[in-house]
């Protein structure tokens, strides 16, 4: 599954104009506002990787810590009591009837089972990291998600014989300082994650060597 924005993004790669993209994904039955693919192509030209780094990128322009302290200026600017109250007014508006249905939307729209399960994995950075990419290539080799979709790709393939691999070696270094119950959980996540970042398109087992280090 592909993002929003990711659909956007490869239109405007082609050549194509905003008007263009909002009825080309709009023929394809993927609701988005002319406003949001609008700023989407501002995004894009500006040569931010998504809508969440140029955000950050400009909080910390106008002197602000984080994205989250920005948001809460803007939505006080905008007349309301905090950003909470601001998405509110925002969810209403694109014809939801609650905040959190606006969000439950929001996270299945981009690959994920609620918006819970978007919250664990959104404040990840090494989740955030390959779900921010334009795909594996460049990302660190020694991030937990790669190396378990490695593993996990050499467990089918093999099913034996892992246990000696750099990749696993790498893996059981991260964890070794993990409490044993809160490990089974961690590695959960990061199969739950892998998962997720495949359907995106973030992870493309066929793109790695069958040769690793078996």
């Amino acid at each position: 599954m592909v993002t929003i924005e990711e659909e956007a993004r490869k239109l405007f790669e082609k050549g194509k104009k905003p008007d263009e993209v909002f009825d080309i994904l709009s023929k394809d039955g993927i609701k988005a506002s002319s406003s949001t693919i609008e700023t989407y192509y501002k995004v894009w030209r500006r040569g931010f990787k998504s809508q969440s780094e140029y955000q950050t990128h400009l909080a910390k322009k106008k002197g602000f810590k984080s994205r989250s302290k920005y948001r809460e200026d803007l939505a006080k600017k905008k007349g309301f009591k905090n950003y909470s109250e601001y998405q509110t007014h925002l969810a209403k508006k694109k014809g939801f009837e609650s905040l959190s249905e606006y969000l439950e939307d929001f996270a299945r729209k981009n690959g994920f089972e609620n918006y819970f399960e978007y919250s664990k994995y959104s404040k990840d950075p090494y989740f955030k990291e390959i779900y921010h990419s334009n795909g594996s290539d460049g990302i660190n080799e020694d991030n937990p998600y790669i190396l378990m979709s490695r593993i996990s790709e050499m467990e089918y393939r093999f099913g034996e014989g892992i246990t000696e691999t750099e990749e696993y070696k790498k893996l059981e270094e991260i964890l070794k300082n993990i409490e044993p119950t809160k490990r089974l959980k961690y590695i959960g996540k990061l199969k739950r994650g892998v998962e997720i970042l495949k359907q995106l398109g973030k992870i493309d087992y066929g793109s790695f060597s069958i040769l690793y280090s078996v």
